[in-house]
């Protein structure tokens, strides 16, 4: 397996959710004694530029990157891709959730290399049926529809939206077992999902 290197992508870190099923801040959550947006940000140091999308209360951890807020208030992780995407200052970018402590810099690296070599508007991890849009790459060029789209109010979740984009999904990364896939993608939402993280990481 190569070493990621470094490509043309600002990173967009989502960290604008409420943690209603978590019951506390994901972003603050710690394995090691490392809050997961420290981890994150050194996993994927070196793959892009990072920007953090923070809900109005902001972060309670010093941060050294860029942070913006959404426009569209609770309108979920549409809201914070496009906040992401209209701050940024490459053409395409990663995306990634701050509850997932296992991202790999190398899945980062073939999402984008195959949006470069494919020209899609966004290429989407898939493991057995099930999307991980929220660690995919997008394109700056859908932000005219994703601002339609939140500004109409209507369908504002991120499956409707990248049905209406040109996606790709992956389904695998070569040289990779179909578990170094699956756990790579592996996401936080509930307190019992953090602890599996604890006595298993």
């Amino acid at each position: 397996m190569t070493e990621p290197q470094v490509l043309p992508q600002d990173i967009i870190m989502l960290m604008g959710g409420r943690s209603r099923r978590m019951g506390r801040d994901k972003a603050l959550l710690e394995l090691d004694g490392e809050p997961m947006v420290y981890r994150i940000l050194r996993l994927l140091n070196g793959v892009g530029r990072p920007i953090a999308v923070c809900n109005p209360e902001g972060v309670l951890l010093p941060l050294t990157i860029p942070m913006v807020m959404d426009h569209w208030q609770d309108c979920g992780p549409l809201a914070g891709i496009h906040a992401g995407l209209a701050h940024g200052r490459e053409e395409m970018a990663l995306v990634v959730a701050c509850d997932m402590p296992f991202v790999s810099p190398v899945l980062g690296e073939t999402l984008m290399k195959t949006m470069i070599k494919e020209k899609k508007d966004a290429v989407i991890p898939r493991v057995a049926g099930k999307e991980h849009p929220l660690f995919a790459v997008y394109h700056r060029r859908i932000l005219p529809l994703l601002e339609s789209m939140l500004a109409e109010g209507k369908d504002r979740s991120v499956t409707g939206f990248l049905q209406q984009i040109d996606t790709l999904y992956i389904e695998e990364v070569q040289g990779w077992a179909p578990w170094q896939f699956a756990h790579s993608l592996f996401n936080m939402n509930k307190p019992e999902d953090y602890m599996k993280v604890i006595h298993q990481k």
